[in-house]
């Protein structure tokens, strides 16, 4: 049992891998950071393979998951380097009416960035959420694209590698 992103950060995951990692022998339990979440990610969508493809020795991979973005190069069929951005799919989570029941960090300051307030209880329209939705679009492609990402959305050191 891996615990990884968001679920890593909740107040309980420790006491999960306690709980499990208590049934000696039978469970292997670890929290992974952002490196390993990112070197998994490469792996398991088969961007390592394709890096071993002679028309594509270098694939970025960018896995979007609930809170953040994992990123790897990968070169010649190795994981060159990862790094991780503050950026997810759920950084507002919200109910079947709209309500939204949680936001993160980076969901705040996302919506700050489109010009709305986002809290829990709030309603919030398809719109308001397309406008969030697409900043969160914007600031993941910036890395393929080579564009620069603000510092303080990094969770790593950013890539050496560019575009």
């Amino acid at each position: 049992m891996i615990t990884t992103g968001e679920a890593a950060r909740k107040e309980n995951a420790a006491n999960i891998v306690a709980l499990f990692s208590g049934q000696a022998g039978r469970f292997v339990c670890a929290t992974a950071g952002h490196h390993l979440e990112a070197l998994l990610a490469a792996h398991g969508s088969s961007a390592v393979a394709r890096s071993r493809a002679a028309e594509t020795p270098v694939v970025l991979n960018v896995d979007v998951g609930g809170g953040t973005t994992k990123l790897a190069v990968c070169r010649d069929g190795q994981v060159d380097e990862t790094a991780a951005i503050d950026i997810g799919a759920r950084v507002v989570s919200f109910d079947e009416r709209g309500v939204v029941q949680a936001i993160t960090r980076a969901g705040r300051r996302i919506a700050q960035d489109v010009g709305v307030t986002i809290a829990p209880g709030d309603r919030v329209d398809r719109a308001t959420l397309e406008r969030v939705a697409d900043r969160i679009a914007d600031i993941a492609l910036r890395v393929p694209e080579g564009t620069p990402i603000d510092g303080d959305l990094w969770l790593t050191e950013p890539l050496h590698a560019k575009g």
